[in-house]
């Protein structure tokens, strides 16, 4: 994570400025040095390098890049063409126009993206070695993780295994085995464009050719030879737009109320939880919860304390579950639990642990406490998702007509509280 930064600069006005602005806002840390050689010995225990108005730019950065993992931006007046080409070729992160008014602002956005980047990877697919080699030096100046793979079988072996995490896939055109379109073909039908946005890298200026890209599900399309700045924009346009329809999805997902996922989130993850376990054939039990006289309490005490009751549970669930166990508000004053790699036994002992801690733990009201208890129907892995759900429903009704507060399964039928 991009926390400390070393400042080198030419006039002190434009660090302090550099400083301010960066500081505490999004670096922890910023340390300012007039020259090179001073700053080199705290440049190893810093994640970036901002070199203001440097006259030896040149030189400074051969020096700084013999530190490993140090990226550089350099801020710089950029109003001739000359100055533009050569800040664009050289092995940096980015460069900021000091003669533009925004400059500050721009440089916030630089460190923001390199932030977002942090520990993001980038799978590269070409069997060209001088261009995966391209390609990696580029990335790594984004603080981005390249995986470059010149076998395409390989990569895509690699990006459909479950087990591995890919933001990125930057994938040539013409390769043998697999070629570029035969591989977003196989990618596409498991993965969509919000969730892993997709380069195409190609010699081709073909039209057609990148039309049929683009309607297979490709984000963008890069002709080689490529500009460096060009390719810098569009890998990080493609993330940062990925990362936008992400946390877009998570706030359609959330409860506002209680903080948990939604019913939407459920029907998301809880199938694609239901096939991993049916796939793997290990067990999966789900738990459906109400809250006891949940429509006595509202009426009783206000809608107020009803809101106040349904975050209690909320807050019991977080401490009792675990963190692989997937629980959300369903809706009203129901909860739903998905307990991966349980067995109902299992799903049942939760259940009524779940009703005992809830019991044992009162809402604290102002002039009172008040118990809030819970009936829960589980049930185990049938033939699919909405089969667990009805059964879990069917349960939980019977535990309410045996007395509430209590867990209640077909398999472990009792009409004792728990």
């Amino acid at each position: 994570m991009i926390r400390e930064a070393i400042v080198i600069y030419d006039h002190f006005v434009t660090a302090q400025k550099i400083q301010s602005t960066l500081s505490p806002a999004l670096l922890e840390h910023i340390s300012i040095f007039q020259d090179t050689a001073t700053a080199l010995h705290e440049a190893k225990q810093a994640d970036v390098c901002i070199v203001a108005n440097s006259k030896s730019i040149d030189r400074d950065l051969k020096a700084l890049l013999l530190l490993s993992k140090l990226i550089i931006v350099i801020v710089q007046d950029d109003n001739d063409e000359i100055t533009v080409d050569r800040l664009n070729k050289l092995p940096i992160s980015d460069y900021v126009g000091q003669n533009h008014e925004d400059w500050l602002h721009r440089l916030s956005t630089i460190i923001e993206h390199l932030q977002n980047n942090d520990q993001k990877k980038v799978l590269i697919v070409d069997d060209s070695q001088l261009t995966l080699t391209q390609v990696s030096t580029i990335l790594e100046t984004q603080n981005l993780v390249p995986l470059p793979f010149d076998n395409s079988s390989k990569a895509l072996e690699y990006v459909l295994d479950n087990r591995n995490k890919t933001d990125l896939l930057i994938v040539d055109y013409e390769m043998p085995k697999l070629d570029g379109y035969t591989f977003c073909t196989a990618v596409r039908k498991k993965c969509s464009m919000e969730k892993l946005p997709i380069l195409i890298l190609s010699g081709t200026q073909d039209k057609r050719t990148i039309a049929k890209f683009l309607r297979l599900g490709a984000n963008d399309y890069i002709s080689k030879p490529f500009a460096p700045e060009e390719f810098k924009a569009r890998v990080n346009n493609s993330l940062m737009i990925s990362s936008m329809f992400e946390k877009v999805k998570k706030v359609a997902m959330i409860d506002h109320l209680t903080g948990l996922h939604n019913r939407t989130y459920f029907y998301s993850e809880g199938k694609q939880l239901f096939e991993d376990a049916k796939q793997s054939n290990t067990p999966l039990s789900i738990c459906l919860g109400d809250i006891d006289n949940f429509k006595q309490i509202n009426d009783t005490y206000g809608h107020h304390v009803g809101d106040l009751a349904l975050q209690h549970v909320a807050t019991v669930l977080r401490k009792v579950l675990r963190r692989s166990d997937l629980f959300i508000r369903f809706g009203g004053e129901e909860f739903v639990i998905l307990l991966s790699n349980s067995p109902i036994d299992q799903g049942y002992a939760m259940a009524k642990k779940i009703c005992k801690f809830l019991e044992k733990h009162p809402l604290e009201l102002p002039e009172k406490k008040l118990t809030i208890t819970i009936s829960i129907g589980v049930s185990s892995k049938t033939g699919s998702l909405d089969e667990m759900l009805k059964f879990a429903d069917n349960y939980m009704y019977k535990a309410k007509q045996l007395g509430k507060n209590r867990a209640y399964t077909e398999e472990y039928s009792s009409s004792k509280r728990v």
